[in-house]
C-alpha cells in the first residue's frame, strides 16, 4: 500500500502550479543625476527567452515638479530602441512607461531618462524633484 508523504504532496503542488507563475521576476534600481539637469535610471538584467516586460518609474515627492520620461531598451552593448516620451510628475506614484514583449539571449540594458523638468512653469534641474526616484522592471516569461 502506498502512503503519500509530505515530499510527494509538495511535488504534486509544484507540478500543479502554472509554469508562468514560476517564471516571473521584479528588478529594481536607483537613479542618479545625468548631464546636470537630467536623471538617469539604469538596470542590467539577465534574460534568456521571451518575456512580457513592464518598465516603471517610481517617484516619491509632493507632485510640484513635472518632467518628461523616456525608456531605452537594448541588448547590452548593442543599439537599442526608444519608447515614447511621456509626461511624469514627482508625486508619490508609479508611472508605467513601457509595456513590451522582449526576446533576448543575453543581458538587457534598460534605461529611463527624466528631462525637461519644471516647477511652476520654470525650468529646474530634474534632481530637485526626481533625485529619490527608482526604476522597477516586472517580467513575465512567455
Amino acid at each position: 500500500m502506498f502512503r503519500p508523504t509530505l515530499l510527494t504532496a509538495a511535488l504534486a503542488a509544484l507540478l500543479a502550479t502554472p509554469a508562468a507563475a514560476q517564471q516571473s521576476a521584479t528588478h529594481t534600481g536607483g537613479c542618479e543625476e545625468h548631464r546636470r539637469d537630467q536623471i538617469r535610471c539604469a538596470l542590467r538584467i539577465p534574460m534568456v527567452g521571451n518575456f512580457s516586460q513592464s518598465v516603471q518609474l517610481v517617484t516619491r515627492g509632493d507632485g510640484r515638479i513635472s518632467g518628461q520620461a523616456q525608456v531605452w531598451i537594448s541588448e547590452c552593448g548593442l543599439p537599442g530602441s526608444a519608447g515614447p516620451v511621456l509626461s511624469v510628475s514627482n508625486g508619490a506614484t508609479t508611472h508605467r512607461l513601457r509595456q513590451t514583449l522582449v526576446t533576448a539571449a543575453a543581458f538587457a540594458c534598460i534605461e529611463v531618462f527624466v528631462f525637461n523638468c519644471q516647477e511652476g512653469g520654470r525650468a529646474v534641474p530634474c534632481s530637485r524633484g526626481f533625485g529619490n526616484a527608482s526604476i522597477r522592471v516586472e517580467q513575465q516569461q512567455r
